[in-house]
């Protein structure tokens, strides 16, 4: 997403772009999700690594924005709406 169109060698041959190159890598680990023998990599933990890096690089998932909205949940007022004539039946 930073430098999606520059070029990188694939296997050191073959010029490709970093965003097909990314796609391309992300479809090995997806197919190598149902290969047999796996030979101990979980290729699950790598798709989910690049999920992860695609939202961090989207900025979708902001942990300080979401921690300052968490907080400000837990620690806000809470008041009750009465329907009116009601009023009566609260007071201490």
């Amino acid at each position: 997403m930073i430098f999606s169109e520059r070029v990188l060698l694939f296997m050191l041959l073959f010029p490709i772009r970093a965003r097909t190159m990314c796609w391309i890598l992300f479809a090995i680990a997806f197919l190598s999700t149902w290969s047999e023998s796996a030979g101990g990599v979980s290729h699950v933990a790598h798709l989910g690594g690049m999920v992860v890096g695609y939202l961090y690089l989207k900025r979708a998932w902001n942990i300080a924005g979401f921690y300052r909205e968490l907080r400000w949940r837990l620690r806000r007022r809470r008041f009750r709406v009465m329907p009116p004539g009601d009023q009566d039946r609260w007071v201490n």
